[in-house]
């Protein structure tokens, strides 16, 4: 999985796809039914979501900040938080975000995976705040009329807002997303 994350390794992803589908599903065709439920049986708000393959090049598959996000919290409160952590790239600093964000305040505060196709550029993951906390974020880009580097551009200079949020204290043992009201 690090590798996977960190260099965006989508061949890697899709053959791992493959694999599970065949330990887990009976087949790789069946591993989006299985995906929809174990993802349902957790709570995952499914709406607008199509998985069509492991790689995510499919211009069929389809997900929702709100599934994303959803995911990232998820992963935050389960047994393989660490290691799932531990792979995604870091602004600045490895992987697919080594050059992006490198001389910003998002630098080292934002661990996120990246997506881009043809007039898409996506970027989901987690942000340090300046004061501390932890913030899930899932930003989607579609249909772009700009290049590539532009909404990168964009995409990072988000980051540094979100990185500057201040969240009030919540009892809550999971990261906030960035769009969840305060308290």
């Amino acid at each position: 999985i690090l590798t996977i994350n960190k260099r965006s390794l989508n061949s890697w992803a899709d053959n791992l796809w493959r694999a599970m589908g065949w330990l887990l599903a009976g087949g790789p065709e069946n591993m989006p039914q299985f995906l929809y439920a174990f993802w349902g049986q957790r709570g995952l708000d499914l709406s607008g979501v199509v998985m069509a393959d492991g790689s995510g090049l499919s211009r069929a598959n389809r997900a929702t900040p709100a599934f994303l996000v959803g995911l990232l919290r998820y992963m935050y409160r389960c047994a393989e938080w660490p290691a799932f952590a531990g792979s995604l790239p870091i602004a600045g600093q490895d992987g697919t975000l080594s050059k992006r964000m490198h001389n910003s305040i998002a630098a080292g505060r934002v661990w996120a995976k990246t997506g881009t196709l043809h007039g898409v550029c996506t970027l989901s993951g987690y942000a340090t705040t300046l004061s501390g906390r932890l913030l899930a974020f899932s930003l989607l880009l579609n249909n772009l009329s700009c290049s590539r580097e532009s909404a990168r551009y964009l995409v990072d200079k988000v980051c540094e807002v979100i990185v500057q949020i201040e969240v009030e204290e919540t009892t809550a043992r999971h990261p906030q997303s960035a769009t969840d009201e305060a308290g």
